[in-house]
Formats: C-alpha cells, sequence, structure tokens
C-alpha cells in the first residue's frame, strides 16, 4: 500500500488521507463553509474535519503551519488558536468530538428501516 504523503501528526494537529470508511463516517456530520481570504478561530474543543473543497494554509497559534487540500482528514487538539489563510473558498464536515449528536445521527442513519411483511 503506497505511504500517505499528505499524512501530518504533531502534538496540536493531525492530518491524513480520509480512507472511504472515513468518508462514509462523516457523511452527517455538520458542514462549514468559508470565503473569507482570513478567518482565526480559538479551538476549545477537539474537532475533526474532512475537507470536501478548497484550499487553505492553518497557522497555528505555535507558528506552525499546514495546508489543506481536499481529501484531508484533520483533528485539530483543544486549546489552540488557527488563523486560516484561505485561497479557495473553503467546504469542510466537522464534529467535535464532544458532540454526541451527531453520534445519534450516525446511528439513526445507520440502522435498518422498519419494513412490513403481508402475512
Amino acid at each position: 500500500m503506497p505511504a500517505d504523503r499528505r499524512a501530518l501528526k504533531t502534538t496540536l494537529l493531525s492530518r491524513h488521507l480520509a480512507t472511504s470508511d472515513t468518508r462514509r463516517k462523516t457523511v452527517a456530520w455538520a458542514v462549514w463553509q468559508c470565503a473569507d481570504a482570513i478567518y482565526s478561530h480559538e479551538y476549545d474543543k477537539e474537532v475533526s474535519f474532512l475537507v470536501l473543497a478548497g484550499c487553505a494554509l492553518i497557522e497555528l497559534s505555535s507558528g506552525d503551519r499546514v495546508d489543506v487540500l481536499p481529501g484531508d482528514f484533520v483533528t485539530i487538539r483543544p486549546g489552540i488558536s488557527c488563523r486560516w489563510h484561505i485561497s479557495e473558498p473553503m467546504e469542510n464536515r466537522y464534529c467535535y468530538h464532544d458532540s454526541f449528536e451527531i453520534a445519534e445521527r450516525r446511528a439513526l442513519l445507520s440502522s435498518p428501516q422498519d419494513q412490513s411483511h403481508d402475512q
């Protein structure tokens, strides 16, 4: 199996190419879109997101910079401030890790539908 050229892991953030299983699991996640050239956010909770469209360079409060492209699956640890430098409008599916609503929605989507049988 070829190496994941997008793989990156630090104490603050991880990034890798999303697998088909990851794409399936994120289908019910909330969608975030942003076309602003600069977007700043302070992450008080751990968040994961799948980049659906767009390109950005994320500058972390540590000074590290990480680029994100379509197909990337990224997790940002809590307590990090980031400044997004967006070169193409972004669209991400995201989930905060303390969000049980997402897990409940996913369970509903994967449960078999009720079927009635003629007798």
